[in-house]
């Protein structure tokens, strides 16, 4: 649960949770229509730009993990992201 966690992390931090897009309550494009993890990256990329963070830390779960390394390596060029904290779930097959 995050919204317990952002309370502690706001008092030495600044806290940028954007929703992505296809997730919640936004609409569902196809990848072809930028519902991909390259798209999704520069996004928060650009808005980590835009806001004026030259460096920041990550943090992504289940399949905001996937996207968190995907900006991880679409700003690795930029020497931008200090930190990088991957949390996700174990996808399992037929048994």
């Amino acid at each position: 649960m995050l919204y317990r966690l952002f309370p502690l992390l706001t008092e030495h931090f600044t806290i940028v949770a954007p929703g992505l897009r296809g997730f919640g309550y936004t609409d569902k494009p196809p990848a072809t229509d930028g519902y991909d993890s390259k798209t999704n990256a520069e996004d928060m990329a650009d808005l980590m730009t835009q806001l004026g963070h030259e460096e920041f830390y990550l943090h992504g779960e289940d399949r905001g993990a996937d996207y968190a390394y995907a900006v991880a390596h679409t700003v690795l060029k930029q020497d931008a992201w200090v930190g990088l904290i991957l949390w996700s779930n174990v996808l399992q097959g037929k048994r």
